[in-house]
Order: structure tokens, then C-alpha cells, then sequence
């Protein structure tokens, strides 16, 4: 920014609500003032980035401008911020270290019918391994029908394709099972930004495995669900992705059952399958090898 630049704030202030994202926050904001682009607003605090949606990993200084710019607290935003980890595969929400190819910063993913009851873009909605909104459990959507995928460049509204402009409709698809919504739920509230979330989802696990991080019962949870839902013992986080959102969320729900029932729920587990391949060493070998 040129030294003689004036800083540019909007005229009213906005503050994020707890569970909501910064890109969200920043287009909300936009959408009330009447600015056409999100990159109005930021280019006029001295924020040029290439890609809008990268605000939600921004450093401290940066976060600081785009708060003065929306006129809220500093802390407003760094709480519902991300951050980059010194590993380039990693990202960090508070005290939750998770991969980064788990997380789509750039496609605006919106839950229609969480957003009539209350219009805000939700920080879960950026991750790849919550594909239903947690919320309503309704597939999120993330693409206009004739426009194609939505994005942060325009601001005509969070439930509105940002080129046509029409009304974004709810997902056709059957929403997640309501059997599966605990569980579901349950893990979604472990990999939140929110840190009261967090810590809430670890007074409902068993004690004995309370005093893990959050980012090792994730990480134990999804290894379990892989496992138990397809025998394979190691799939990356992009191949499960890519197995589409039946899937993802089927990992996601089974992992977590199988952490809030540690350690019967696995001791269950591990008897069935031993049941399943008896006579089979190499099954056998297989699976001893993904449990441990």
C-alpha cells in the first residue's frame, strides 16, 4: 500500500458470530455495505491477496487490518481464524493440527437451509471431511446449476450464485441418515476452530482417552473408520475425500462411534473381523499391521 494510501473501513461495524469463517465474516460484512467485490474492501485497508479466500489463514498483521476494516476487534477475528503450520501439509484451528488437503478455502460450500435460520457462513462448512452441514445435516452444495462453482469474488449474498445471482436451492441429495447424526456431529465439534466446541466433544469421550490431544483422537477416529468401513489401512485424506460424500461421512460417523465407545467399541470391532478372515493369515497380517 502506498504511503499516502488513505485506509478505507466500512461504515458500520461487524462482528463474526463464534462458529463463523473470516472469508465469511468479510463477504457479510461487503454484502451489508452494498460492495460488489470482497477485494474492494480489502485492497482499501492495504490487503492484496491473489486469492480472496486465502484471508482465513492470514498472519496476525494482516488479520489486524481486515479487522480495522470491519471495525471489530482484533480478537474477533483471530479466534475464528486458521493458521499455517510450519509443515506445508498442515493447518492449524486453535489446538487442533489437521491436513490441508481436508480443507477448500477458495469454493464457497453453503448449507441453504442452515443459512435461513441464521445467515452466516460457518467455519465446519471449509472442511472436505464434513461434506453434510453438521447443523442440518443437509448435503452442502457448492455450485450454481447453470453458473457452475461458487467462489468469494462478489458479494450477492451467501446463498446466491455470485455470477447469475439467483438463490443458491437446497441439495436434491438425501441428507445424512439421522442414525449417524450424533456421531457425525460429535467429530465435526473435535475438528472446530471453536475451541469451546472442542473441548465440549472431549467431556463426552470416555476418560481414559480425554487427556489426548484433539488432533490424535481425530486422527484416531478417521484410521478407525477407514478400517472399519473398508479394510483398507491406509488411505490418505485426498483418496478418501474422493470417494465422494457418502463416504467421507460414513468414515466420519463410524470413527467417531468407534472413539466414544473406546475401548469395547474396537475390542467389538477386532473380534468381528478375526471372525470374518479366520483361516486367513494374510488378512490376518493385514489387519493386526492397520490397528496398531
Amino acid at each position: 500500500m502506498k504511503a499516502d494510501a488513505p485506509f478505507k473501513r466500512l461504515r458500520f461495524a461487524y462482528d463474526p458470530y463464534r462458529r463463523e469463517s473470516v472469508i465469511g465474516a468479510l463477504a457479510a460484512a461487503c454484502r451489508e455495505h452494498r460492495l460488489p467485490r470482497i477485494a474492494t474492501a480489502l485492497e482499501g485497508g492495504g490487503v492484496y491477496v491473489g486469492r480472496v479466500g486465502s484471508i482465513q489463514c492470514a498472519p496476525p498483521d494482516t488479520l489486524g487490518r481486515i479487522a480495522r476494516i470491519m471495525r471489530t476487534d482484533p480478537a474477533n477475528l483471530d479466534a475464528i481464524a486458521f493458521a499455517r503450520s510450519d509443515r506445508r501439509d498442515r493447518i492449524v484451528l486453535g489446538d487442533f493440527v489437521a491436513p490441508r488437503s481436508a480443507f477448500d478455502l477458495e469454493r464457497r460450500r453453503i448449507g441453504p437451509v442452515s443459512l435461513l435460520k441464521a445467515t452466516y457462513n460457518r467455519s465446519d462448512w471449509l472442511s472436505l471431511l464434513l461434506p453434510y452441514c453438521p447443523e442440518s445435516l443437509e448435503l452442502l452444495v457448492d455450485a450454481c446449476p447453470g453458473c457452475g462453482p461458487l467462489g468469494w469474488r462478489w458479494t450477492r449474498g451467501l446463498d446466491a450464485c455470485e455470477g447469475c445471482g439467483k438463490h443458491i436451492a437446497p441439495s436434491e441429495a438425501a441428507p445424512l441418515p439421522p442414525y449417524a447424526a450424533d456421531d457425525y456431529r460429535l467429530l465435526a465439534d473435535l475438528m472446530s476452530r471453536d475451541p469451546a466446541a472442542g473441548a465440549k466433544a472431549v467431556e463426552q469421550l470416555p476418560m481414559n482417552i480425554q487427556a489426548f490431544s484433539r488432533t490424535a483422537l481425530v486422527g484416531v477416529a478417521l484410521r478407525a473408520g477407514i478400517v472399519a468401513t473398508s479394510g483398507r489401512g491406509r488411505w490418505a485424506v485426498e483418496k478418501l475425500i474422493e470417494a465422494g460424500p457418502e463416504t467421507v461421512a460414513k468414515v466420519v460417523a463410524t470413527g467417531a462411534a468407534l472413539l466414544h465407545g473406546w475401548p469395547t467399541s474396537m475390542q467389538a470391532f477386532a473380534d468381528a473381523r478375526l471372525e470374518a478372515i479366520a483361516g486367513d493369515v494374510i488378512a490376518y497380517e493385514t489387519m493386526r499391521r492397520d490397528i496398531r
